[in-house]
């Protein structure tokens, strides 16, 4: 239904019959594929025809009462001729309104821009989960901090190396969570780049701590590693994981990121984000780290490209690149790069499993309130007062 090599295909469909239904099924084979039946006639369509469509899993009795209905038009009018029958459910209409204007507004009069224009896009190590290479943080290991090496295991063993500096020389930037029950952050590798030299002077440690796509990063936590990767495993630049970056989980359909200040390395099953221009203020990341977690956003996937494919799910680096960012002055981004920060601190505070409790979910309101605002500067009254809509 959205697949990009198939929209020829989907393009003679829509020019040459007419869709009367589209059903899209889970669990229908023991495989783990989805299915998807199509009822159509042999005619063109008419301007206004409508096709009726149903989602669901599969059952024996499965009712086809709750058939919603969406224009043909619509399909033909996407830039790949995808089947998005979402989009006329909830914000699907001002969700395509963002899309429209980022293609198609003339370059001097954009105020949406992509966000491959602020910042490049890579993807960690391509290694699986199971590669002889990664394996758990298990024994026990307290050794000095002067050599980037980790404290591992249960409760940090020695906290008073909290007080002592990271391997370029300064204070840790991040003391407080030396208590958390799985790794002390204080002594992973610095996120300075000029560790790189005291790396080399000290002799590199064997293996690094290394993150994998959602079971080690959810949505403003600081991420935290449970496994780690041997040296001679890393093949892209070690400056790459060594830089303050945005981490972007891959293999899912809803988006969720990160923001690792701690130089973890990273397996392929996420994506890495660095601002495009060097010398732009670490804040600015917190900004990104905000839109990527807007319920907005993640609405803005999901109904235009990760609902369609109900089985392993992904988002692709294209998508990723192509989301629609406010083009809006640093002075209009500092309200949620502060609450950005307000909410990674308190998710910090809630322990490996992070559970939003009231007050970060206040937060987290107030914060997509404010972006709302930035989009609906864009396209105004589609995206304040207008309710906040959860999927699935």
């Amino acid at each position: 239904m959205a697949r990009a090599n198939a929209a020829r295909e989907r393009a003679r469909l829509l020019e040459e019959v007419t869709l009367h239904h589209l059903w899209h099924f889970s669990d229908v084979f023991a495989a783990d594929v989805g299915a998807v039946v199509i009822v159509a006639q042999r005619c063109p369509p008419q301007p206004m025809h409508h096709v009726s469509w149903i989602r669901g899993r599969w059952q024996s009795n499965f009712s086809f009462a709750s058939q919603h209905q969406v224009q043909q038009s619509l399909f033909s009018r996407q830039p790949g001729a995808e089947f998005r029958y979402l989009l006329n459910q909830g914000r699907g209409a001002a969700l395509e309104g963002l899309r429209t204007r980022l293609e198609e507004t003339p370059a001097n009069k954009h105020r949406l821009a992509p966000l491959s224009d602020f910042l490049t896009i890579s993807r960690g190590e391509e290694l699986g989960r199971e590669s002889p290479y990664t394996q758990n943080i298990s024994s026990p290991l307290d050794t000095d901090l002067s050599t980037n090496t980790i404290c591992r295991g249960g409760a940090c063993p020695r906290p008073d190396l909290c007080a002592r500096p990271c391997a370029c020389g300064r204070p840790c930037p991040r003391p407080d969570p030396c208590a958390y029950s799985r790794l002390d952050l204080c002594a992973r590798p610095c996120p300075r780049p000029d560790a790189l030299a005291s790396l080399h002077n000290a002799g590199s440690p064997t293996n690094y701590p290394v993150l994998r796509g959602g079971i080690d990063v959810q949505p403003y936590s600081p991420p935290i590693a449970s496994c780690q990767i041997a040296r001679e495993a890393i093949t892209k630049p070690l400056q790459r994981y060594l830089s303050p970056k945005l981490l972007v989980v891959k293999s899912t359909d809803r988006l969720q990121a990160a923001l690792d200040l701690q130089g973890y390395i990273a397996l392929q099953t996420l994506y890495l984000l660095y601002p495009r221009n060097e010398h732009v203020s670490p804040d600015q990341l917190y900004f990104f780290l905000a839109l990527l977690n807007s319920r907005l956003l993640r609405e803005y996937v999901y109904v235009l490209h990760t609902a369609y494919k109900w089985v392993q799910p992904q988002i692709e680096q294209r998508v990723l690149a192509s989301l629609p960012v406010p083009i809006v002055k640093e002075e209009h981004q500092q309200q949620i790069i502060e609450c950005a920060k307000s909410i990674e601190h308190a998710c910090s505070r809630s322990g490996p499993v992070v559970e939003w409790n009231e007050h970060i979910m206040s937060m987290y309101e107030e914060q997509e309130r404010a972006i709302c605002a930035l989009y609906d500067s864009v396209l105004p009254g589609c995206f304040t007062d207008k309710g906040v809509i959860k999927y699935g």
